[in-house]
């Protein structure tokens, strides 16, 4: 799962290309022969290499994926990947802090606050979630912030249960801090 932000970017690469390139079919229909030569070749132009990019993204993607699809038929099993996909979604989305809005008297402390908590959402962000074989892994990118690390800090606990309640089955210990790392490991129950 190392690479599920790696592929996150990349699909997100992949849906702006494919939009572009349907917006450039469809303005190439839509206006047919008006052109003048020069611009239906520049159009003809970049509407391949919007497909050469296209090409290349999905090749990339490919190359990513391919690996850890191999890996989990070999060493795991298909379905862990999928949960840790979903699982990952999941948790980002209950670690996702919204910024309380502004009264009028306190807008210097909001604009702290909400610099800290857009901060953290960045982190955040970057968390992922990974089932294999027997263990299930949390990882958070630790921000560099001194008041969003007190959000994740005072969230830790909330963490560790949230992810005791989403899976019972396995034994979750406690955070062990790598550097800007923050893992989190449970082992499954016998």
């Amino acid at each position: 799962m190392r690479i599920f932000n790696g592929i996150e970017f990349l699909m997100f690469l992949l849906t702006i290309g494919m939009f572009v390139e349907f917006l450039l079919k469809f303005i190439q229909k839509l206006v047919g022969t008006i052109f003048p030569e020069h611009l239906e070749t520049l159009l003809n132009a970049a509407m391949s290499d919007v497909g050469k990019f296209i090409k290349i993204v999905v090749l990339v993607v490919l190359v990513l994926v391919i690996p850890e699809l191999l890996k989990r038929l070999m060493k795991d099993k298909i379905i862990n990947l999928l949960r840790s996909i979903h699982g990952t979604f999941v948790f980002r989305r209950f670690l996702k802090q919204y910024q309380p809005s502004a009264s009028t008297g306190e807008e210097m402390i909001s604009i702290a606050e909400n610099h800290a908590i857009s901060k953290f959402n960045y982190s955040v962000h970057y968390a992922v979630l990974d089932f294999s074989g027997n263990s299930i892994k949390l990882y958070i990118k630790v921000p560099h912030s001194a008041q969003a690390q007190k959000i994740l800090k005072e969230y830790e606990v909330q963490i560790k249960e949230e992810i005791s309640n989403l899976y019972p089955e396995y034994l979750i210990s406690t955070f062990e801090r790598k550097k800007h790392q923050l893992w989190l490991i449970g082992t499954k129950r016998k």
